[in-house]
């Protein structure tokens, strides 16, 4: 299956007339065919070629795009980690992960991807400055 990347510009966008446009920031969309021949049409939930171009390979290749959120993630990492190392060492990763959830809390962050590096300095850093000078 081939997914073809296009964008579906905004109103009055300068670049309207070209739906492969790079240059503009409007939303990407996927078009695919089915085995059965029915033309598929899916937003790509992203601005971002070089991430649509991602989603498009998962998709192409048969990958699953599914967005974990931020809880979801967590609780699995945990199960999976209870499982390897037993209840009784779960204090520590359950701990980084609580302040990983308040971290995503406070920055309204749903999903992994919206996390990033600068954001999470800024936070941990706040973070360690208020508990040192408190």
């Amino acid at each position: 299956m081939e997914v073809t990347i296009y964008r579906r510009h905004s109103f009055g966008c300068e670049h309207e007339a070209d739906r492969y446009s790079k240059k503009c920031k409007c939303r990407l969309w996927f078009r695919y065919s089915t085995d059965a021949g029915d033309t598929i049409r899916v937003s790509a939930k992203t601005r971002s070629w070089e991430r649509a171009k991602e989603l498009a390979k998962s998709l192409e290749s048969g990958e699953s795009t599914k967005r974990y959120t931020v809880v979801e993630t967590v609780e699995k990492y945990l199960s999976s980690i209870s499982q390897r190392i037993g209840a009784t060492s779960m204090a520590k990763p359950r701990g980084m992960m609580s302040m990983l959830i308040d971290f995503c809390n406070t920055n309204k962050v749903t999903y992994l991807s919206q996390i990033s590096p600068i954001m999470m300095e800024a936070h941990f850093c706040l973070r360690v400055d208020t508990e040192l000078y408190a």
